[in-house]
């Protein structure tokens, strides 16, 4: 019986060292998918974290594009290569506001960062309050013509060897008539002798850095939003093809995973930072609608046409809204 008994005891133990070796293996098979998932947020995180500091840097050089004339040392002379740097840059600029900004927030300030979830509309608002308002006009403040001037560093036409070329001059003779009295005027007549000389333009005045003044702030004013409404414009008429796309990618991938994977699709959709949205584009109002009126009437437009496209999503596709 003792026999039996060690043998039964080995047995055990045997079977004991199979399972605590099987569940070490299950425990590191867990590891590794976690690093693996981690990894992969964290990559997630780190593109998106470059594709909004890569929107920062774009959005700054936007006033400096929109000033430099032919003759840059970008090599950017024609109206077709201008156009093409700035046209990406209202696509890049929704892209942001609409999907990288909010993942940013939830991802690294929320679960890596761990501040509270009732910030979270802060952070998204502040993200975005920065590419649409705060740098725009930092960049017209440094860049335009009409405000610091900077534009003129990237001309070759101000570099050290060509300034000379705005260095205008001009010659006025003064003709100096002494008279002795009323009855003899031309006696002491001196003939014309002195010369002056006076600089009309200096290449200090072309191109030179300064701040504007109070009489040019108001040209400032217009030249920045003059530039930047465009590209406001561009961002919002994005803004209302998006809602066709959802629609778009739920119908594929409600179909697509009922055909070849035989499952059911969640009909949940999510609205996600839409407070946040209305939000945003009340600043934009407030900010712009002064020197564009045209941008209030668009507002109202987009939003409406959002609450159309919830009501259809709702109505037709019978889904479910989440906030």
């Amino acid at each position: 019986d003792r026999e039996n008994i060690d043998v039964g005891t080995e047995n055990l133990l045997v079977v004991d060292k199979k399972y605590s070796v099987n569940v070490v293996d299950a425990d590191i098979n867990i590891d590794d998918k976690n690093k693996c998932k981690f990894i992969r947020e964290y990559v997630k995180i780190s593109l998106c974290l470059l594709s909004y500091l890569f929107t920062i840097v774009l959005v700054f050089w936007y006033g400096l594009f929109t000033s430099l004339p032919s003759n840059n040392i970008f090599g950017i002379n024609s109206f077709y290569e201008m156009k093409m740097v700035t046209a990406p840059i209202s696509v890049i600029l929704t892209f942001n506001k609409l999907i990288i900004i909010p993942y940013l927030v939830n991802n690294l300030f929320i679960k890596m960062w761990h501040f509270p979830h009732k910030y979270r509309n802060h952070f998204i608002m502040f993200l975005r309050t920065i590419i649409v308002i705060i740098i725009p006009i930092l960049s017209s403040m440094f860049y335009i013509n009409e405000c610091g001037n900077s534009w003129t560093k990237f001309w070759r036409n101000c570099e050290n060897h060509n300034k000379e070329m705005f260095d205008i001059d001009m010659n006025v003779t003064s003709n100096v008539v002494i008279y002795s009295n009323r009855t003899d005027k031309y006696n002491s007549f001196q003939p014309p002798q002195l010369f002056q000389f006076e600089q009309l333009l200096t290449s200090s005045q072309v191109c030179a850095i300064h701040i504007p003044s109070s009489q040019n702030m108001m040209k400032c004013i217009n030249a920045f939003f003059d530039s930047w409404t465009k590209i406001l414009f561009e961002s919002m008429t994005i803004t209302l093809f998006v809602p066709f796309l959802v629609i778009l990618w739920k119908l594929l991938k409600k179909k697509l995973l009922s055909k070849y994977y035989k499952k059911e699709v969640d009909s949940t959709f999510l609205i996600d930072s839409k407070y946040v949205m209305i939000t945003t584009k009340l600043e934009i109002v407030i900010v712009f609608s002064l020197f564009c009126p045209l941008l209030f009437p668009f507002i109202v437009c987009l939003l409406q046409w959002n609450q159309a496209f919830y009501a259809y999503m709702i109505n037709k596709l019978d889904y479910k809204i989440k906030f």
